[in-house]
């Protein structure tokens, strides 16, 4: 175990250097030459030569990339064009709006979702397993900001329960924290919810009719025992892959859940950071967002091991 995650870790190091080469190329052919942006409509090309020279956006792009890696593997992502703050700390700023909306939709999706899948693969083909069915395939199908739009009319135009946009920290108010994340904590986990609750399904009625299953249930092992202790544990294993996927695709919809309430995510500072061309942020933005989906695939690929012992690491 301990030698495959070795392994791994060391593997991640080429694979972060090429995406780090891939990030770096992406955003100066994507996003052009910000200094005539930063110096204004009316600056004379003097004015821009001189903010690409103090930029070093003069210099070769291999020259640019070089020094820019160097700091950033000492944690040094540069400064924000606009802000001139660290790239780092404009980051640690988000950061906890997006893990906080991150996992509380997935934990909320989760909850929801093992119980529905379980109970509608038990009772495959009844009344209960096609309303399961058809409502994880219904809030799959809805787009996110849709439900969003739907959930602010409702709850804050009608029923005016629920504020519509905005965001508290935690250590400020936790009511009034509770009270601005729920709108988009739901309109995130409906989506997952669907995907959860489709594979859970699926996996555990592949597993129902497993011949070990129906050789411990003809024993007369109680039925209880059978589904938490043989079956719940084979179908957690591509539901953990599933998660990891999903978990990996949720800062895509972090940026749309946060654009439509306000929230300040690393979503909605990846979007300011485009309108505005602030290279830095985006490129660090972008960074770390691939570099926290590779990490998230060697942790379900470690996971494995404690839930299949069929499957060996050497």
């Amino acid at each position: 175990m301990y030698t495959y995650t070795l392994k791994r870790l060391l593997g991640l190091i080429p694979v972060m250097i090429i995406l780090s080469i891939v990030v770096f190329l992406m955003m100066h052919s994507l996003l052009g030459d910000p200094s005539s942006m930063m110096a204004g409509v009316e600056s004379d090309q003097a004015t821009i030569e001189r903010i690409r020279e103090d930029l070093g956006l003069n210099q070769p792009l291999y020259v640019q990339y070089g020094h820019w890696f160097e700091k950033a593997i000492q944690g040094d992502l540069g400064k924000s064009y606009r802000t001139q703050m660290p790239v780092v700390q404009v980051m640690l700023q988000r950061l906890p709006v997006t893990m906080e909306l991150a996992f509380l939709s997935i934990a909320i999706a989760i909850v929801f979702a093992l119980p529905l899948g379980i109970w509608s693969a038990v009772n495959e083909g009844s009344r209960f397993d096609r309303f399961v069915s058809g409502l994880a395939a219904f809030s799959v199908a809805m787009p996110n900001f849709w439900i969003g739009i739907l959930l602010i009319y409702l709850f804050s135009i009608i029923l005016r329960w629920l504020p519509p946009a905005g965001y508290i920290p935690i250590s400020q108010d936790l009511a009034g924290n509770l009270r601005l994340i729920l709108l988009p904590t739901v309109t995130l986990a409906t989506y997952y919810l669907g995907t959860f609750v489709r594979y859970v399904r699926s996996t555990m009625t592949d597993v129902l009719k497993q011949r070990y299953i129906l050789a411990a249930r003809g024993k007369g092992v109680p039925w209880r025992r059978v589904l938490i202790r043989h079956a719940l544990k084979n179908t957690l294993i591509p539901t953990v892959t599933i998660l990891g996927v999903e978990m990996a695709k949720l800062f895509g919809g972090a940026v749309v859940t946060e654009t439509i309430f306000g929230l300040p995510g690393m979503g909605r500072l990846m979007v300011d950071a485009i309108f505005q061309r602030d290279f830095p942020v985006l490129q660090g933005t972008i960074l770390f967002i691939a570099i926290s989906v590779l990490l998230i695939t060697l942790v379900v690929d470690i996971i494995y091991a404690f839930l299949d012992p069929r499957i060996k690491y050497y």
